[in-house]
């Protein structure tokens, strides 16, 4: 029973929603087998990790049916089967219940043909409610909206048909607003992943969309407003709409859920990622302020547990941004909050980066060592401290080591088989970078200028920046 569904949703639930699960059960209305009762009991004394020799289905069933009852296998199944539907038709009712505008829209249309003279009421208290959700998510307000003015329509074609019906219009106009903000979040989220992977398929009525709002002035509409910027953003790479996506989640944040705010933040950044391939350093400063806001607000991590590579990403920025006593601290603050398998890894790495950007180098040293100590396998980190390692290299003179760690790195990224091509084109172009710097104090002026050239053009680099930073620092340097 221990790999169970049935134990695996009793794991998730809170005490509360154990102790109403506990009343539901109960109730002669929704279960009428007693026995389920007697389940229930029966495990829930091991909440909440439910992991013991005692809830082997053989123990649990010669608890209920008692020891002279012979074990059978078929019975226990259907009886956790049946636990199981009973605990997922609880699970939609709880959200149901706990969710006020959805109750409202359900009796809108209850009394509609039932009991007429109160719908009015209801449709008051159905009205407030979905403005106060509104400064929670406005997509979803549209959404409701778009329902209760369908029941009025349907209301009045009942109560009054030969008079004018304008409530189909209005819920016309939230669906169409509803629909709009769906589209565009989907273009939005379709867009992004294509900058990751390959995806074929074709985005449906993308340019009719977009025409259409053009069009019709939907854009002045703040949930529009949102998600035609970051389109824009996402697909153009458009500097004003950058800057006015930042702003709208700074002036709109209260009317998106935490879910959309964060892809949002997220869109935000990758924008700031691609200048900085570019070699744009002036968004470092933004991106640093954005991510500040994050953690402000405390949307970059989802139920308390921070991403790796985001954590990562805010502490090179910050660096790059000249904020390494606030890099430090966040790590010190945060690292907790990371998935346990990778906290001490990430922490030490991370660590390590503030020190070389500090040039503590014997630190740097130490937190490298700290960093390869762990047992972890992860591709990210193992190229991530390669190139750690060859920049400490390259900025102490350990020519030798240097070398060594070159080549090392360059057979590594050559067999390891689970390195993507991008990733493997971008290490490859950072080896050849640092193989050439070498060269340079030792070659014309002119030729410094041809590899920042080269440097440049790459479509994929690792530590553009910091290679950049080393060429400019040979050509400041007078030589023939």
């Amino acid at each position: 029973m221990e790999n169970s569904k049935l134990l695996d949703l009793l794991r998730v639930l809170q005490p509360k929603e154990i102790a109403r699960l506990s009343d539901f059960i109960r109730s002669p209305f929704f279960n009428k087998q007693e026995v389920l009762v007697n389940l229930f009991d029966e495990i829930i004394r091991f909440a909440p990790n439910y992991q013991s020799p005692m809830l082997s289905k053989e123990a649990v069933f010669t608890r209920i049916f008692g020891e002279n009852v012979p074990y059978n296998d078929t019975k226990t199944r259907l009886l956790m089967s049946d636990a199981v539907k009973l605990i997922e038709k609880f699970i939609a009712i709880d959200i149901t219940e706990n969710s006020e505008i959805t109750q409202g829209i359900n009796l809108l249309d209850f009394y509609i043909t039932r009991q007429p003279k109160y719908f009015d009421p209801i449709l008051k208290l159905a009205r407030q409610v979905n403005e106060k959700h509104r400064k929670t998510s406005e997509m979803a307000y549209f959404h409701h909206n778009y329902l209760i003015e369908l029941s009025i329509a349907r209301f009045q074609s009942i109560s009054n048909p030969s008079v004018q019906n304008n409530n189909i219009w209005e819920a016309a106009r939230a669906l169409d607003i509803y629909f709009l903000a769906c589209k565009l979040r989907h273009y939005c989220n379709i867009y992004s992943l294509k900058q990751s992977i390959a995806v074929n398929e074709q985005l449906q009525m993308e340019e009719t969309i977009l025409r259409y709002m053009e069009v019709h002035n939907y854009c002045d509409i703040p949930i529009l407003k949102i998600w035609y910027s970051a389109y824009l953003v996402i697909t153009k790479s458009d500097e004003h709409h950058f800057e006015l996506l930042c702003r709208y989640l700074q002036e709109y944040a209260g009317i998106l859920s935490e879910w959309d705010l964060r892809n949002l933040y997220i869109y935000a950044n990758n924008y700031c990622n691609r200048q900085f391939n570019k070699g744009n350093s002036r968004f470092y400063p933004i991106a640093f302020e954005l991510f500040k806001r994050q953690i402000e607000s405390k949307i970059i991590h989802d139920k308390g547990v921070f991403p790796q590579g985001v954590f990562k990403n805010m502490v090179t920025i910050a660096i790059r941004a000249n904020e390494t006593d606030w890099a430090y601290s966040f790590i010190n603050n945060y690292y907790a909050m990371l998935p346990p398998p990778t906290q001490l890894i990430t922490r030490h790495y991370s660590l390590a980066q503030v020190y070389l950007a500090k040039q503590d180098y014997e630190q740097t040293q130490k937190h490298i060592w700290e960093a390869q100590q762990q047992q972890n396998k992860d591709i990210y980190h193992k190229t991530a401290i390669y190139r750690l390692c060859i920049k400490l290299y390259y900025l102490t003179n350990e020519d030798e080591l240097l070398e060594n760690t070159l080549n090392t790195f360059r057979v590594f990224i050559h067999r390891e088989k689970t390195v993507t091509e991008t990733s493997r084109q971008s290490n490859r172009n950072f080896i050849n970078t640092v193989f050439k710097l070498l060269e340079l104090p030792f070659l014309p002026a002119e030729k410094t200028a041809l590899y920042e050239q080269q440097l440049m053009a790459y479509e994929y680099v690792a530590e553009r920046d910091w290679l950049l930073e080393r060429i400019r620092e040979i050509k400041s340097k007078s030589r023939l």
